[in-house]
């Protein structure tokens, strides 16, 4: 099996796929250069002919720190129904934190943000639709603040579990507006009443963050088409 480590950096607007290349024990060491708190995925390849594509699964994501060493041990049987995977160094500790908040989470109304059910449902009701996610998204942020003050976990846990909340709202309402196209969306004033920032240089490496980024580029090219003309706004300027 061929694994890499991928990430998005907003700065270039490009997917870095990084080939972890190991020994016969299974063994691997790789470095890569990270300008910011970065969300990492591990990767599986596909394998095309002679060639080793990293476009198909991820197993899980993870943070990394510039300059800071993490170790990973990760163990899946071939059938995939054992795995494990542990985290060591400065960074582990906070991985760990996260991942048994995730698998908490998993067991609650927030495992995800909006089940497409409820998406499909409310859509086109579009200022209804804006009410309920900020309205869950309360209720999410509200859970995670009781998580941890009851749960010992470093700072940048509870961050992090923020930060996804917010921008998974942030997406979904912008993902509404793309396809419902209400005539007035007022969706900075979305953004604003739930305190979610546009420009968020403190979360440029989270993968939540991406994804509103990436619906938000499609709202504002849309509308650049709309009101100007012609006028193209690439991805590269968005970043």
């Amino acid at each position: 099996d061929s694994f890499a480590f991928q990430y998005t950096d907003l700065v270039t607007a490009k997917r870095i796929t990084i080939p972890i290349p190991k020994d016969s024990s299974g063994n691997f060491s790789v470095s890569f250069p990270v300008s910011t708190y970065q969300e990492v995925y591990l990767s599986q390849g596909m394998k095309i002919k002679s060639d080793i594509l990293f476009t198909g699964s991820r197993e899980f994501s993870f943070f990394v720190k510039s300059g800071e060493m993490l170790n990973l041990n990760y163990y899946t049987s071939v059938d995939r129904k054992i795995w494990s995977r542990e985290f060591g160094g400065p960074t582990g500790l906070s991985n760990d934190q996260f991942r048994l908040y995730t698998d908490k989470l998993d067991f609650t109304e927030f495992s995800s943000f909006m089940p497409q059910k409820e998406f499909d449902s409310l859509k086109n009701d579009y200022d209804e639709f804006k009410k309920y996610v900020s309205t869950r998204l309360k209720a999410a942020l509200a859970y995670n603040n009781d998580y941890f003050k009851t749960t010992k976990a470093n700072p940048e846990v509870k961050k992090r579990a923020d930060v996804n909340m917010k921008y998974y709202a942030a997406a979904t309402v912008t993902s509404a507006v793309i396809l419902s196209k209400p005539k007035d969306p007022k969706l900075l004033e979305f953004l604003k009443e739930n305190n979610i920032m546009v420009n968020n240089p403190d979360a440029y490496g989270y993968d939540s963050y991406r994804r509103f980024l990436d619906q938000y580029y499609i709202y504002i090219d849309g509308e650049a088409r709309k009101n100007a003309g012609g006028i193209t706004i690439t991805r590269a300027q968005m970043a």
